[in-house]
């Protein structure tokens, strides 16, 4: 596992515990999950038994014209700078439109009562549950040994998770219900337009991603895209009002 010190990529706590080793050292690390970490794991105490294979040092070239030129396709520093700064303000709107989305999805779900299959639910815990133990096993720890940390077992960590699990499933229902409701439909544009896109970004041939996408799941997620446009479309923003002190 690569760590920059200094990019807070990692728990609060950590990093700081790296600074004095040298490469080939062994040290536990003691820290706590901060209270916004993730439900299961938030305000919980573990130790990271870690080993410091290398240490690198990054060397910042001079920033002028010929960086610019080296690095990219523009000139100058200035052209560069204004390239960087327009691709940051499109990230950030993307982030602010992905968080209003996942807003006004989760809100949406919130307020629609629906009858959830367990059998969806304990599909979700499955699909949330790999995708935690491939997290963990990049960080060098089984699901087990991480279970064993916290001071529990893998049914105990399946159960931290199941509320998650149940909101999504949840979610998955009512989207499933607007697509209903709203006659959307996967046309044969949709489909042709989905299976181009995921030739691109697979870097594949149409008629092979065709052959290994199932056409229920490829139809559905056409499907779910639109019954969140759908939410979406309604949703009104609501700017939180600042409390006014009062005069004395």
């Amino acid at each position: 596992f690569d760590l920059k010190l200094g990019s807070g990529q990692f728990v609060p706590g950590f990093e700081e515990q790296i600074v004095g080793m040298s490469a080939g050292d062994e040290k536990d690390i003691d820290i706590t999950f901060p209270k916004n970490y993730h439900k299961e794991l938030a305000g919980k105490p573990v130790v990271f038994h870690v080993k410091l294979n290398k240490v690198t040092e990054t060397i910042v070239p001079e920033q002028d014209d010929e960086f610019a030129k080296d690095v990219s396709e523009f000139d100058t520093l200035d052209e560069l700078k204004a390239d960087i700064r327009a691709k940051a303000l499109e990230n950030a709107k993307k982030q602010a439109d992905s968080a209003f989305e996942q807003a006004a999805v989760d809100k949406a779900a919130e307020n629609t009562t629906v009858d959830m299959p367990k059998a969806l639910v304990e599909n979700e815990l499955d699909i949330q549950m790999e995708r935690f133990g491939y997290q963990l096993q990049m960080s060098g720890y089984s699901m087990e040994q991480y279970a064993k940390m916290m001071g529990g077992d893998v049914s105990t960590m399946r159960n931290a998770f199941r509320p998650a699990a149940e909101k999504q499933a949840k979610i998955s229902v009512t989207l499933e219900k607007i697509a209903e409701v709203e006659g959307l439909t996967a046309s044969e544009e949709d489909i042709e337009a989905e299976l181009k896109s995921l030739a691109e970004q697979y870097e594949l041939d149409v008629d092979k991603v065709r052959e290994m996408v199932p056409m229920d799941e490829l139809t559905g997620s056409i499907k779910t895209r639109k019954a969140i446009k759908v939410i979406v479309d309604s949703a009104i923003p609501v700017t939180p009002k600042t409390e006014e002190k009062a005069e004395e």
